[in-house]
C-alpha cells in the first residue's frame, strides 16, 4: 500500500512540475533548477513505471524549451541530456521517444545558438557526442514508428549530414 501512494505521489508532483515548467518563465525554471526537484525529475526518468518516466521526461523537456542558454547549460552540466539519451536507449514507446527527442533538439538548439554568438563548437552536440546520443539515433532510425524515424533523421541531417535512407525501406505499409 505505502508503495502505491509513493507512486502516485511521484506521479501527481511530477505531473504539477511538468505544467508549471510548460509555463515558459526563466523565474519559475531557474527556481526548479536550483531546488530538489531538479534531482526528483532526473531520478524519475529512469522509473521502472512508464507513467512516472513520462511525467518526468516533460517535466526535463518543459524546462529546455522555455529557458535560457544558461539555463539549458546547467541542465546539461547536471545530467539532464544523460537522462534524455538514457530515454532514447531503453525506452520503445513512440510518444516518449519523441518527447525525449524533443528535449535533445531544442538542447542541441540552445548550443547553435550558442556557437553562432561565440563563434565556437556547440557545446551541447559535443556532450550529446560523448554520451553516445548520435549512436542513438542511428539505433532509432530503425524504430517502426513513422514520427520517431522522422525526427531521428531530421537530427541526423542537422548534425551529422544527410542519411542515406530510404524511408520506404521501413514505412511502405504508412
Amino acid at each position: 500500500m505505502f508503495k502505491e501512494d509513493v507512486s502516485k505521489f511521484s506521479l501527481t508532483l511530477l505531473w504539477l512540475i511538468a505544467n508549471i515548467c510548460a509555463e515558459n518563465n526563466l523565474f519559475i525554471h531557474q527556481s526548479v533548477l536550483k531546488s530538489s526537484l531538479y534531482p526528483f525529475i532526473l531520478l524519475n526518468t529512469r522509473s521502472a513505471s512508464k507513467a512516472i518516466k513520462k511525467e518526468a521526461t516533460w517535466a526535463l523537456v518543459n524546462l529546455t524549451t522555455g529557458s535560457d542558454i544558461e539555463l539549458v547549460s546547467a541542465i546539461v552540466q547536471m545530467d539532464g541530456m544523460s537522462c534524455l539519451i538514457n530515454v532514447l536507449w531503453y525506452e520503445e514507446d513512440p510518444i516518449l521517444l519523441n518527447l525525449a527527442l524533443e528535449g535533445v533538439k531544442c538542447i542541441l538548439k540552445h548550443g547553435d545558438d550558442f556557437s553562432e554568438l561565440n563563434n565556437q563548437m556547440n557545446p551541447f552536440k559535443f556532450q550529446f557526442e560523448k554520451e553516445n546520443g548520435n549512436l542513438c539515433l542511428e539505433k532509432l532510425l530503425k524504430h517502426p514508428h513513422k514520427n520517431v524515424y522522422e525526427d531521428s533523421k531530421e537530427l541526423m541531417n542537422k548534425y551529422y549530414g544527410d542519411i542515406c535512407m530510404q524511408e520506404d525501406d521501413y514505412f511502405r505499409d504508412s
